[in-house]
């Protein structure tokens, strides 16, 4: 809530977005802080439609260790229903946990499990992902069996699964070599 900040605006009870951070000009610039949420949606959270009504979904959370935040939360209500997303990483980066609710409105969500980290500082090459206890991914490929997921992918930040509704707790380590 100190300056510069979006926190002191608020704490100075503004509703629209100043013409600049300081207290000089004016202060009703609705449009100039109009993609401040849709880039905490589709970014910090990870949220985007994939398809109209949120029938499908993206998420793709941008998680990294040190450049923050350590966790993100939020809860949309969509046409198709309430579509809940949290993360956090650990301190060092070596623990991803993503947590996704897909309302049954949702009829397929692209999932991107964020890789854990290294030491120095990017994603590993290969990770371990379990669903709510149970290994759906070793490094490779998907494994066992879990009713909601449909297939997955390996890419060089993330482990993409795709998924229909359901509750989803993901916890993403660094594979064990």
């Amino acid at each position: 809530t100190e300056q510069p900040s979006w926190g002191y605006w608020w704490s100075q009870n503004s509703t629209t977005c100043w013409e600049d951070w300081l207290i000089h000009g004016t202060r009703n610039h609705i449009f100039l802080c109009g993609g401040v949420g849709e880039w905490m949606w589709k970014h910090l959270i990870g949220l985007t439609p994939a398809a109209p009504q949120f029938t499908r979904v993206s998420i793709n959370p941008k998680v990294h260790p040190t450049l923050g935040p350590a966790s993100a939360s939020g809860t949309f209500v969509s046409p198709s229903g309430s579509i809940a997303v949290s993360w956090k990483v650990s301190a060092q980066g070596a623990l991803v946990v993503l947590n996704v609710t897909l309302p049954t409105g949702v009829q397929l969500a692209t999932v991107a499990v964020p890789k854990p980290f290294g030491k120095g500082g990017g994603a590993v090459s290969k990770s371990s992902v379990t669903l709510s206890g149970d290994v759906v991914w070793n490094g490779s490929e998907l494994v066992g069996t879990h009713p909601g997921l449909i297939n997955a992918t390996d890419s060089a930040e993330a482990v993409i699964f795709q998924a229909k509704n359901g509750v989803y707790q993901f916890e993403s380590t660094p594979q064990a070599l």
